[in-house]
């Protein structure tokens, strides 16, 4: 009943924005944190906690796989009750897992709460949670809305460096975990609570905020026709449940191009600020380099979102991924010749490729299979990207520590983003037959 009564008392306003608004806010401070938060944390963390950078590496690998382990628990949960309860329930434990890392004092409590805990809160409070709900609420405009609520996580690179920095030099790292802890408590769980609903049937809307006059032909209101200004009908779109999904070669497909394309994104979200101060910036400059990075892959998401709206979702993916595998060559000869200016090309060159890889997959999974059980069918996904997005910060942690250089990871994770490419310039959508289809809703 909110969301109809803000629809109707703000006339062209459509409340499906604000989810979008709740969803960037967990995702900068729920997925932020757990992403862009541990690199600035590795060196101090690791060096009071006598921890090498392939074991520490290794925790975050365990946070994925455990991420991902219970998405196909999660997705149909999703698609049953909505996004709220669980986005609730973790806020409450990523922010009790980041307060506990401020009392860690060896490697198995390291394990235990950021390989348990801390991806426990996130799986429920950002990721697949935040992303199939603002698919249900948008359909042509789906792009565009998940390109801004992602920003978020893109975002939180550009303000952490800078006020993580501080933190941990004012506070101490410990301390430093502590407040970020208390402010997802503070942001994440009241918006939530009061804002986030399951889909816009549930509250008398539709996708898009469209209106459900299709007997004319036109998704405009009364007011709209009579000015000429004429909108498109609701979009209806087939919906694929987790087994037929199953047996279509595009889910497999699409699951290997993402493992693949995305290694690299995880790898440099650890590892970025290390890579940087290891090649002679100081502290402030690896700051300034991560910011960079950062900011523009905040910058880029509504660019990337707007060309999948516009050319579609599957050649704007292949291109995506040849785009990323020339940025990840970039740092692989970085790591080699390390050169100020090539530090900034790479870290610009990065931005962009980060910034697509979760507009572009989120899009991709719902444009392919539908809305109404996308939490289902994308669950199916999210164990195998993830293992395989496990594996890089490993990969990168493990190459340093016996080659003394990333530059064989960054090597690695352009080959990657090469098949990952290949991989979905194969996935063709699936199609059914006239007498499968379901629609949203719409008689």
């Amino acid at each position: 009943m909110l969301a109809k009564a803000i629809s109707v008392a703000r006339g062209q306003f459509y409340f499906g924005w604000v989810i979008v608004a709740v969803g960037f806010t967990s995702q900068f401070l729920v997925q932020g944190v757990n992403g862009w938060g541990f690199g600035l944390f590795f060196k101090p963390m690791s060096e009071e906690l006598g921890l090498n950078r392939a074991t520490f590496s290794s925790a975050q690998s365990l946070s994925t796989v455990v991420s991902g382990g219970l998405a196909p628990f999660l997705g149909p949960l999703i698609d049953r009750r909505g996004a709220r309860g669980l986005m609730i329930i973790g806020a409450v434990i990523s922010g009790a897992g980041f307060v506990a890392l401020s009392f860690v004092q060896g490697l198995g409590e390291f394990y235990l709460v950021r390989g348990l805990v801390i991806s426990v809160g996130y799986a429920c409070a950002a990721g697949l949670t935040v992303n199939v709900a603002i698919s249900n609420w948008f359909i042509r405009k789906r792009g565009k809305a998940v390109a801004i609520a992602v920003m978020g996580s893109s975002f939180a690179g550009t303000v952490l460096p800078t006020v993580g920095t501080y933190l941990i030099v004012t506070l101490g790292w410990r301390s430093a975990w502590a407040v970020l802890g208390i402010a997802v408590w503070l942001v994440v769980i009241p918006l939530a609570a009061l804002f986030v609903k399951r889909r816009p049937e549930d509250c008398g809307l539709l996708p898009d905020g469209d209106s459900p006059l299709a007997d004319v032909g036109l998704g405009s209101s009364a007011g709209d026709r009579a000015a000429g200004r004429l909108r498109p009908a609701p979009l209806a779109e087939e919906t694929w449940t987790r087994s037929e999904a199953m047996r279509t070669s595009a889910l497999w497909l699409t699951i290997a191009a993402f493992g693949f394309g995305t290694m690299g994104a995880n790898g440099l979200s650890l590892h970025s600020f290390p890579f940087f101060t290891d090649i002679g910036l100081s502290q402030e400059a690896a700051a300034a380099a991560v910011s960079l990075l950062a900011l523009l892959s905040f910058s880029c998401k509504l660019a990337w979102g707007a060309l999948i709206d516009k050319v579609g979702v599957r050649g704007s993916s292949v291109a995506f991924f040849a785009f990323t595998a020339f940025a990840w060559a970039t740092f692989a000869v970085l790591a080699h010749w390390p050169s100020f200016w090539l530090v900034y090309v790479s870290a610009a060159l990065g931005g962009l490729a980060l910034g697509g890889i979760t507009t572009t997959q989120e899009v991709f999974w719902a444009n392919y299979f539908g809305r109404l059980s996308l939490g289902a069918v994308r669950s199916v996904a999210v164990p195998f990207s993830l293992t395989f997005g496990a594996l890089a910060p490993v990969i990168a942690g493990w190459t340093y520590d016996t080659f003394h250089s990333y530059q064989y990871a960054f090597a690695w994770f352009t080959v990657a983003a090469a098949l990952g490419s290949f991989f979905i310039y194969l996935s063709r959508p699936p199609r059914k037959g006239l007498n499968e289809k379901m629609h949203h809703g719409l008689p």
